[in-house]
């Protein structure tokens, strides 16, 4: 044949077979990458969860050591006024038995 001779045209499934062919190191190449990034995504998100847990244990520590250091700090201001005005009830009662004197 010389280059004057038409071909026989290929059907579309020919030429997608023939594509696939001269594509598929390429395609193989693609593939690779797209499964590399999800594996890096899973293991991204798989430390970003256990951040987020070992945060969340953090923030729930403070939470119960800062309630306890309000409790406790209220414990000591309640005796604190509790001694005030047992001191206060004192020094009325002595007020009230010493005599009134004059000049």
């Amino acid at each position: 044949m010389d280059e004057t001779t038409p071909t026989p045209s290929a059907g579309p499934a020919d030429t997608f077979l023939g594509k696939l062919k001269e594509q598929s190191f390429t395609i193989l190449v693609m593939v690779a990458v797209v499964y590399y990034q999800h594996t890096l995504w899973q293991s991204d998100r798989a430390r970003l969860e256990q951040e987020l847990v070992r945060k969340g244990a953090q923030v729930d520590a403070m939470v119960d050591a800062e309630r306890t250091r309000l409790i406790e700090r209220e414990k000591y201001l309640l005796v604190q006024r509790d001694q005030f005005i047992d001191m206060l009830k004192e020094q009325a009662a002595i007020c009230r038995l010493k005599p009134h004197t004059e000049p």
